[in-house]
């Protein structure tokens, strides 16, 4: 039986500026962030939005592998390919917009 409440946490410490990369701590591994170029950013590292997108990739793939262990279905992989579409609302302010998600099993 999982407890709840479960709690994830992580570490990030940034300066000032758009420009500047800055880390976050993980669990177990340190992840560097960047601002994308798109928003004005240097890029080069992973960005909010990238980790957005895996997150909700890895969340769907998490669920089908404990659910698929509970049901007892044997599968040999499980491909995800994911797409976070970020647009602009009514106010022309930023949005997550759209995620699509397309699986081969």
């Amino acid at each position: 039986m999982i407890r709840y409440p479960i709690e994830f946490k992580s570490e990030t410490i940034a300066t000032q500026g758009i420009q500047a990369n800055w880390q976050t701590q993980l669990t177990f591994d340190h992840l560097n962030i960047s601002v994308p170029p798109e928003f004005m950013g240097p890029g080069g590292s992973c960005s909010p939005e990238d980790l957005y997108n895996a997150a909700l990739a890895n969340c769907f793939i998490a669920t089908f592998k404990v659910y698929a262990d509970i049901s007892k279905l044997i599968f040999k992989s499980i491909e995800v390919n994911s797409k976070l579409i970020v647009d602009l609302d009514e106010k022309k302010l930023p949005i997550m917009k759209d995620f699509f998600l397309c699986t081969t099993i």
